[in-house]
Order: C-alpha cells, then sequence, then structure tokens
C-alpha cells in the first residue's frame, strides 16, 4: 500500500496520534516574504542555502487522509510540532514531511533522528512503518510514492498482498515510477502480532529501490528493542553522506542494546548511483490504532548539508520585444518558486521603468527554480499618461483660459477628435478649432510627458436673454369713491449675453410704454390726465406711476335751451304767462365732493346777452328770464341756489325733466313793431359758482 492510503481491515474507532517531532528551522528568506527589488544586471539571492534544523511549514506537510482518519498538526513552524489523527472511523492515517529543495551532492550531509513510542499498562497500539527516507520524489511526490505497509508489496509494478511475517513487507519502499530512494526506519511491529498480542516485535529496516528493484540491506533479522508488556521502545538512526566517495553511511543505536542477543548498534552502507542528481530527505510516520491514546514519534534531531543552488535569468521587455534593462539572475536553491511582481512564495519587486507598468498577467514572470527552459520575462507595457492640453481664448487674443490634460498611454499612437475634446472645454466656453491633434506619446528617462500640449481653441458662449419690464399705473380715491383697477404694461427686451464677460448687446432697441389717460370719476379730478408715453431705461426693469383723485366743486350747464315758438296771439306774447323751456340740451347741475360738511358757495346767473334778431341783430331789452320766479338781472349776479342747500354730492338744478326751472317772460306793453314777426332771437346766461373754496 502506498504512503497516500494505508487500508487495514478493522472495526475499531480509533483517536491515534502519530507525532512527527519536527525540530528544524529554515535557515534564509521565510516563505512568503517578499524580498528586495530586481533590478536590471543585479544578482538576487533567494531562499536558504544550508538545510540545517529545517522547520517543515505546512506547505511542505503531506498529510493524508482514509475514510475519515484526518491528519492535524499543532503548533505548526514551531520546534515541537506534531501530528495526529482524529475522528476516525477506519483508525488509519499517515503523514510525511520534506524538505522543500534537493541537498547537494557535492557537499557533505548528515542527519539523525529518534523513533520511539510509548503507552501504559492498558495501551494496544499498533504502527506501521517510521523513519527517514532519502529519494529523487520532491516534497509534491514522495508521499504519493512510497509504501508504508508491511502487509503490502510489489511484483514489477503490481501491488499485492505478502504473508503476515515480520521483515518480508515492502514498508519503506517506493513503487517502480521512483528513480532510487532510501528508506531507513523500523516496522513498528509484525503483522503476525496485529493488535490484541501482547508481544510487539520491531525491526529496524533499510529498504532500498532503485528504478523498480527493491532490496533489503539489513538482512531478516535487525530486531529493535521492545519492552515486553510495555510495548515501548527507543531507536536512534544515523545517517552520513561522503561527497567526496558519494557513499551513505547508516547506524541504529538502540536505547536498550545489549539486553537481547542481535540487538543494540548497528551500521550498514551503500553508495548514491552516479545518475543520481538530485536527492530529497523526508520523514515519515503511518499509524493503524485502536483508540487507546497510542502515540508514536519521529523526530529529526540533527542535520548537516547544504541544497543545490541554481541561477535562473530574468528580462526586462516591452510588450513590443524591445529590451529595457540588463539580463538579472535569480540565485537559489533547485525547486523554489518565485516570481516578479507575482504571487509565488518568494515575490521579488519589479524595478520601476518611468512611463511603463508590468502587464497584468505574472505568468511570464513567474517560475521555479532548475525547471526554467528560457529566462523569465517581465513585460512592461506604456502606463497611462496625462497628454498636457492648454485651453485659449479666440475671443481675447489666444490668451490661455485653463490647462488641463487628457489621458494616453506611453508609446500609443493618437489622433484626437472635437468630441474626444469636448468635455475639456470649460463652462461658458464652446469648442472653436485644436491643433497638434495627433502624435504617438514620449516620455524622457524620468517619466515625464516630452509631447507638445493639445491646443483647443475656444469662444466665448453666447444667450439670448429676455428682460422683462414693467410699468404699473396705481389709481387712489378718497374713501368714498372705489378706485379704479391698476394698469399693468409689460414690454420684453432680447439681449445677447457673453457668458464669459457677462457684457450684454441689446437687440430690441426703443422700446416705451404707450400713453394711457387717466379714467374719469365725475365728481373728482385727477392730478394726471394723462400718463405720457416712457421710453424704458435698460438699468431699470420696474416703474410705478400714482395717478391720485382728489374731490371738487363743479358745475354742469347745458350747451342750449330752446323756448320753441311764441304765438303772437299767445298770452306769453302778451306779457299775460311764462313761457317754460321747451328743449334743454344737457343740464345744470352743481357737483360738490370737496366740502361735504362746509358748502359756502353758491349759483349765481347773469344774463349776458338779451334777445337779438339774428337777422338784424336787434335786442329786446325789455324780455326777461324767470328762475323760481326770480328774475335774472343783466347787470349783476343773482344767487339762484346756495351750497348749504345741497345734500349728497351731486344736485341738478335744470334739465329735460325739469324744464319749469327756467321760464321766459314778454312785458305787457310789448310794442309789436320791435319785433320781426317769424324770426328767431339768440340770448346768452352765465352761470357761476361764486365762493368757492380752493
Amino acid at each position: 500500500m502506498l504512503l497516500g492510503g494505508v487500508v487495514m481491515n478493522k472495526n475499531i474507532k480509533t483517536l491515534v496520534g502519530v507525532a512527527l517531532t519536527t525540530l528544524m528551522a529554515f535557515a534564509g528568506s521565510s516563505v512568503g516574504v517578499e524580498a528586495a527589488t530586481l533590478q536590471p544586471g543585479d544578482t538576487s539571492y533567494l531562499g536558504p542555502q544550508k538545510a540545517t534544523y529545517i522547520d517543515f511549514a505546512n506547505n511542505n506537510v503531506k498529510p493524508t487522509k482514509t475514510g475519515t482518519a484526518v491528519a492535524e498538526q499543532t503548533n505548526p513552524g514551531t520546534l515541537g510540532s506534531w501530528w495526529r489523527f482524529i475522528d476516525s472511523s477506519t483508525d488509519i492515517g499517515v503523514g510525511t514531511a520534506t524538505i522543500r529543495y534537493p541537498l547537494d551532492l557535492s557537499k557533505d550531509f548528515s542527519m539523525e533522528v529518534g523513533n520511539s513510542t510509548g503507552g501504559t499498562e492498558n495501551d494496544k497500539w499498533s504502527t506501521d512503518f517510521i523513519g527517514m527516507i532519502l529519494s529523487t520524489s520532491g516534497p509534491e511526490e514522495l508521499a504519493a510514492h512510497t509504501y508504508t505497509s508491511p502487509a503490502k508489496r510489489y511484483e514489477g509494478s503490481k501491488e499485492v498482498d505478502v504473508p503476515y511475517t515480520d521483515t518480508s513487507g515492502p514498508a519503506g519502499y517506493a513503487d517502480p515510477t521512483v528513480d532510487w530512494q532510501l528508506a531507513f526506519g523500523t516496522n513498528v511491529y509484525g503483522i503476525a502480532d496485529q493488535f490484541l498480542s501482547s508481544t510487539r516485535t520491531p525491526y529496524n529496516v533499510i529498504r532500498l529501490t532503485q528504478k523498480g528493484s527493491a532490496k533489503a540491506l539489513d538482512g531478516n533479522n535487525w530486531q529493535a528493542y521492545n519492552n515486553a508488556g510495555k510495548n515501548f521502545f527507543d531507536t536512534t538512526l544515523e545517517l552520513s553522506y561522503s561527497a567526496a566517495t558519494r557513499e551513505i553511511t547508516l547506524k541504529a543505536e538502540d536505547a536498550h542494546q545489549g539486553l537481547l542477543n542481535n540487538r543494540g548498534t548497528r551500521t550498514e552502507k551503500t553508495t548514491v548511483p552516479a545518475d543520481v542528481s538530485k536527492l530529497y530527505l523526508a520523514i515519515a510516520g503511518a499509524i493503524n490504532g485502536n483508540k487507546q491514546k497510542n502515540s508514536s514519534t519521529v523526530g529529526l534531531k540533527q542535520m548537516n548539508g547544504y541544497y543545490q543552488m541554481t541561477d535562473s535569468p530574468v528580462d526586462f521587455k516591452k510588450v513590443t520585444g524591445e529590451t529595457m534593462g540588463a539580463q538579472s539572475t535569480v540565485h537559489s536553491p533547485i525547486g523554489l518558486k518565485f516570481s516578479i511582481a507575482g504571487a509565488a512564495p518568494y515575490n521579488l519587486t519589479e524595478p520601476a521603468m518611468p512611463g511603463y507598468a508590468v502587464t497584468a498577467d505574472a505568468a511570464p514572470r513567474t517560475g521555479t527554480a532548475g525547471e526554467i527552459s528560457q529566462p523569465l520575462q517581465v513585460l512592461y507595457e506604456g502606463a497611462t499618461q496625462q497628454l498636457p492640453v492648454e485651453i485659449r481664448d479666440r475671443d481675447n487674443g489666444d490668451q490661455l483660459v485653463t490647462t488641463k490634460s487628457t489621458p494616453v498611454k506611453t508609446d500609443a499612437t493618437y489622433n484626437l477628435t472635437e468630441q474626444d475634446l469636448s468635455s475639456l472645454v470649460p463652462e461658458n466656453y464652446v469648442y472653436a478649432s485644436a491643433e497638434h491633434l495627433t502624435g504617438t506619446l514620449t516620455v524622457d528617462a524620468s517619466g515625464k510627458v516630452t509631447n507638445d500640449p493639445v491646443i483647443v481653441y475656444v469662444k466665448h458662449k453666447t444667450e439670448v436673454q429676455t428682460h422683462t419690464y414693467t410699468r404699473t399705473i396705481n389709481y387712489v380715491t378718497p374713501d368714498t369713491i372705489t378706485a379704479p383697477d391698476p394698469v399693468v404694461q409689460t414690454l420684453e427686451q432680447r439681449r445677447e449675453v457673453d457668458m464669459v464677460t457677462k457684457a450684454e448687446t441689446i437687440l430690441d432697441k426703443g422700446l416705451s410704454f404707450p400713453a394711457v389717460e387717466t379714467p374719469n370719476l365725475t365728481g373728482y379730478v385727477p392730478d394726471v390726465y394723462t400718463v405720457p408715453e416712457k421710453a424704458i431705461d435698460n438699468a431699470q426693469e420696474n416703474y410705478t406711476v400714482t395717478v391720485t383723485y382728489s374731490g371738487t366743486v363743479g358745475l354742469s350747464v347745458p350747451t342750449s335751451v330752446d323756448f320753441g315758438n311764441v304765438p303772437v296771439e299767445s298770452g306769453v306774447f302778451r306779457g299775460q304767462a311764462t313761457q317754460p323751456a321747451q328743449v334743454v340740451n344737457g343740464q345744470l347741475a352743481v357737483i360738490d365732493t370737496k366740502s361735504v360738511s362746509d358748502r359756502t358757495w353758491h349759483l349765481e346767473a347773469q344774463v349776458t346777452q338779451a334777445p337779438t334778431d339774428h337777422l338784424t341783430s336787434s335786442t329786446l331789452t325789455n324780455v326777461s328770464y324767470l328762475i323760481n320766479d326770480q328774475q335774472v338781472s343783466a347787470t349783476t349776479p343773482t344767487t339762484i341756489f346756495n351750497g348749504s342747500q345741497m345734500t349728497g354730492t351731486e344736485h341738478e338744478l335744470f334739465s329735460s325733466s325739469n324744464p319749469n326751472f327756467l321760464q321766459l317772460r314778454f312785458p305787457k306793453d310789448l310794442n309789436f313793431q320791435n319785433y320781426h314777426i317769424d324770426s328767431p332771437y339768440n340770448s346768452q346766461i352765465k352761470w357761476t359758482l361764486a365762493n368757492v373754496p380752493v
């Protein structure tokens, strides 16, 4: 059975541990620690060189699992770390720890391991092979190609069962795929003893495998000490290698030597074939337990030696193939995994190349020392740079407005368009034209862009804005009357505005508010009868005009009064009666909205022209006019109405609805010869409001 999966047919549940006491520590850089920058032409040293007390870390410890038996390490990376197998339903588990890198066979090396078991009076334990292995298989393959159970062996490439004997099983041998392997350790028990026997017979074994050929170097009876009844044994195994002769010396020393025949110290030798160039060291343990707290340990007490080193070349190039620096070298153990600007256990920082950046794909610059057929390549591509852009004002003598930039990668050609540059145009400007739009981006040794700046010419953005002008005419009246509604006049003027300088050009010139006639309110006088036309002032948008009405004392007079025809045979003509007005055009009325409480004025009437014949222009001085039976004088004004008689704000005295107010009277001693029959006569009466308050 291979180390990767020991099979035993037992139905005993176990909680059993194999303690691989790995007293080893790495010399040199730790795994995963990032080293310095790899500069062109330099040599960088990575990893350990001396293989002394190596700490077998998790990444080169190979636990295996069969069924639910799981190998578990406690205190990883420290002295005294050990392995155990838990939660087992099949009570089987194995583990190996292998150095990362091959030993340098041109130098001497040596190592010493201790194998032991322990338990109590009632322990029922069983353990397969424990010890050391020297093999051409590396840390990734060794566990899978090594047998650990003495119940299996192989014939040619086929694995077969073997009789239950103490020493004839294949534990420690490698399968036919391994070029050369030497196992030096202990088969802790013989198969015939099984689990419940009180006697255990451990044997130290030396197993040599060479390209499918297996043989034992220890004979058939190299028995290790066993304390009957308590099941203890304790053996120290030593291995030394001479580079001069390529000879390996193996020595086993029993801590209880001499107690039984053929026990104690024993030495064997063998030689590493000339065609073996790489050897890896491992310690191994396999457990088949019975849930009785059994334990077996194998620990590396001492080791001296060196790893095989190799040089790995590294080139620095552009993705286009141009060399960017001299070739560098990484000096490290064979098998060391490293990268430049990658994620390998050992990682070097890439050298800075101004204007360039390493590509995202780290595969070309990641490798394993000794397996690199071509130089690793650290590939660089153009990094994104900022191509300078100058914004200049065509409307202001090409003066610089601002500086901006646009992203272009190093070595990339560019052919910029208005669409590419439109986002760079500042607010309140518009794109006009540009120059230096094409080129290949270049940088100097410091990574500074050397291209001439792109020049973008811009013009001022303009907007047509509308300004609204308003004139509001408010009318104010006394509380005794409702004022007319305000008149609101609006004008709209368009202006073209330069959005940079804010300068304005008026497009609609000579705008004026039209004149507005003041509404007539009977009995009230406005202070402005017509609000005049007003040209707008561009600096002022809102105007207010107030028209104020005030009360007044006024008189309305008829435009004409017609007394009709007066027949000569009538009593009127003969002075026997009076003739009232027949037709009144207009009215005689007084309006007083000013002096309501103290009206001291009075209305006067005076005949200013006696009846006059329009043919001869002769007058009739003896014809008179009566108002309320009072004759209207032609020489002095006659008071016909006093303000104190008035109620309200308007009083009508004479109109077509009241023609009797004014009457015509002829004298009784009329002389017919003084009249022209059928001839019209005209006269005039003057109406006057006297003592009107100011």
